[in-house]
């Protein structure tokens, strides 16, 4: 059987995945209730472009495994990129209700919450997880999106700062003060320490999408990582 689900889990990695939804199906000939492989199964689908099959599948993986954070991740990724944001909220809603400490899909939460402006819920979730990792400085990062839209500056400068404590080097950041320092009355105080000077300011876009909101859009759908679960669970 173990070498039925290696051979399964090869295929999908080679992008082969009808014959990896074949060699799964086997697996399920004698583990019918097994969650991980309806996962896997439903990722396939998923590269495939069936929707409704994929989503089959990670439902019926939820519902045989309450508690496999995977498959709400992968359905809620599903609904996201098929523009059903509040499909991807009740997932990842759900999902963080069965998994109180998982802060990966309480993060993915926050994110899919700030794209649907729902601002108060997603500065919610993310105190939830500074309180239990207080240095997640994407959390921190993420605070001070908010706290910017919300026209809260100098709330929007403290996360960003934090950030900066925790990951030195982030020269988006610093390229966001240089692009907005005049809208912030505090960041004028500060820019002999953001800015190289007038002539070396860094250039590019903002990975906050604040000037780019198309390419912020490209990168939000690459925030949710699709996994396949294999036979010793190491997630791939």
């Amino acid at each position: 059987m173990s070498e039925i689900l290696d051979k399964a889990v090869e295929l999908y990695k080679k992008g082969q995945f009808k014959e990896a939804i074949d060699a799964f199906s086997s697996v399920l000939e004698h583990k019918e209730d097994n969650a991980e492989i309806y996962n896997n199964m439903g990722l396939c689908y998923a590269h495939l472009g069936e929707f409704e099959q994929a989503e089959k599948a990670y439902t019926k993986s939820i519902k045989l495994d309450p508690t496999i954070a995977q498959a709400y991740i992968n359905l809620s990724d599903l609904y996201y990129k098929n523009g059903d944001l509040s499909g991807a909220i009740g997932v990842l809603e759900r999902g963080s209700y069965e998994l109180t400490e998982n802060y990966v899909i309480a993060h993915l939460l926050a994110r899919v919450y700030i794209e649907d402006s729902r601002y108060d819920m997603a500065i919610c979730e993310l105190e939830k997880i500074l309180d239990a990792q207080p240095e997640n400085y994407d959390a921190y990062y993420d605070m001070g999106r908010i706290q910017f839209e919300l026209g809260n500056y100098e709330d929007a400068i403290s996360n960003f700062e934090n950030v900066i404590e925790y990951k030195e080097n982030n020269e988006f950041l610093y390229e966001w003060f240089a692009d907005h320092y005049q809208m912030i009355e505090s960041v004028k105080e500060k820019r002999h320490d953001l800015l190289l000077d007038d002539n070396d300011m860094i250039v590019g876009y903002t990975i906050a999408g604040l000037n780019s909101p198309e390419k912020f859009q490209i990168n939000k759908r690459n925030l949710v990582n699709r996994r396949i679960i294999t036979t010793d669970n190491k997630i791939w």
